[in-house]
């Protein structure tokens, strides 16, 4: 019986679609509104000594923590995200064969990229983040350039298309880093969440 190799690639998987569009719209309303900018905060960055702190070079995102909300609607959106994203976590594990055997979300953030707005090469699996899967979810596609590029080690770049209300999945390890190249129109927003 031959073994059939999986190559890095196959671990990439891109949800489409996974809210209905009435959902979708009303959530994409909410966080790209103007009256929620007073909301965001500069977005924040593990450094190789392990602290966190606020660079804006290598990443010049604000981040608005659905985490740690209080306020009602937050925890609807927070609790509402936590649902799909662990239901399509399920359909990760059995499309790729993973070994995950539990898993539990570990934060959502909110994130807008203005013009300019990116996030250098890194990876999410850090000395104290012990990450094992990287969400990504597309909140909007009509901005310019902002892409996610995820860079495998065999030199291939997968770049992900920007569809909004798409969601996509990935190891967090050192296999898989990745980048948001800069916006150059518009603003791009996201929301980025991990399993452990």
């Amino acid at each position: 019986m031959e073994v059939k190799q999986k190559k890095l690639r196959d671990f990439i998987i891109s949800f489409e679609n996974i809210f209905p569009q009435k959902t979708h719209n009303i959530f994409k309303k909410i966080f790209t509104d103007e009256k929620m900018k007073d909301q965001y905060n500069p977005a924040q960055v593990v450094l190789f000594n392990k602290k966190v702190a606020v660079d804006r070079d290598i990443r010049p995102v604000d981040v608005l923590n659905l985490w740690d909300t209080n306020d009602y609607t937050g925890m609807h959106w927070r609790n509402l995200l936590i649902y799909t994203f662990k239901n399509k976590i399920k359909d990760y594990i059995e499309i790729t064969k993973s070994s995950i055997q539990s898993f539990e979300i570990q934060t959502i953030e909110v994130l807008k990229y203005g013009i300019g707005g990116k996030y250098n090469k890194h990876v999410d699996h850090v000395a104290g983040f012990p990450r094992t899967l990287s969400l990504i979810y597309l909140i909007n596609d009509d901005y310019d350039d902002g892409d996610l590029e995820i860079y495998l080690s065999d030199n291939e770049i997968i770049k992900v298309k920007k569809i909004q209300n798409s969601l996509v999945i990935f190891p967090s390890c050192y296999l898989y880093p990745h980048a948001v190249k800069p916006v150059t129109k518009g603003t791009r927003y996201s929301i980025v969440s991990w399993a452990l």
